[in-house]
């Protein structure tokens, strides 16, 4: 793939191996890619140019690509590069010829020698209102963020998902706090992320949320 796109191309998986407790199954689907993609030189507005970019790609061609800008520490150096997970290439040499095009520049093609290497991604996530305080994210449908009063403590949040697995015959899911910010407040989600969700079932786990937190 290097040499047909021209630049340089790093493939990894960032969850390589995602389990739950009671040998919840893996969710990495077969063929499923991690690519990055190292910039030559730090380009001004790089998070907002991928995410703009990102965006308007998935509007022409009317399918989800999980993009997001990132950086490597690579040899002891930081560089800005791209993260794509996805199922097909067929879209992304057009993709970064949208990038180029915005003066952001690629490593070329070239040979590197073995390096540790860590990674910091930046990922968007798009919200679909299902009903009051419950939420789809566009790009990801076995994603979900039940909305809440106050921030909790993580180990306060890992007692209760427990509890409400143990009371409620919920346990295929995995769980997860976030946060989104506003101009004027700090709005914090309880998340779960299965394959095995039933949607009709989110009322009485939002009730069960509501009454251990």
């Amino acid at each position: 793939m290097s040499s047909e796109l021209g630049c340089m191309v790093l493939e990894a998986s960032a969850n390589p191996e995602y389990y739950a407790k009671n040998s919840f199954p893996p969710e990495n689907k077969p063929g499923k890619r991690h690519l990055f993609f190292p910039v030559k030189k730090d380009a001004i507005c790089f998070q907002d140019t991928v995410t703009r970019a990102a965006v308007a790609m998935r509007s022409k061609i009317n399918k989800a690509m999980h993009i997001y800008p990132g950086q490597l520490v690579y040899a002891n150096k930081v560089h800005q590069c791209v993260h794509m997970q996805l199922d097909s290439t067929l879209n992304v040499a057009s993709f970064l010829d949208d990038l180029q095009k915005q003066d952001i520049r690629f490593e070329s093609n070239k040979k590197v020698n073995t390096y540790e290497s860590e990674m910091f991604l930046k990922k968007h996530t798009r919200f679909i209102e299902l009903r009051e305080s419950v939420y789809l994210d566009a790009d990801n449908p076995h994603r979900y963020f039940f909305k809440i009063n106050e921030h909790i403590d993580f180990n306060a949040f890992m007692k209760g998902v427990e509890q409400i697995k143990a009371n409620c015959n919920y346990h295929l899911f995995d769980s997860f706090l976030s946060h989104l910010f506003t101009n004027d407040e700090v709005i914090d989600f309880i998340g779960i992320y299965s394959h095995h969700c039933d949607e009709a079932r989110f009322p009485e786990l939002l009730e069960n949320i509501k009454r251990v937190f």
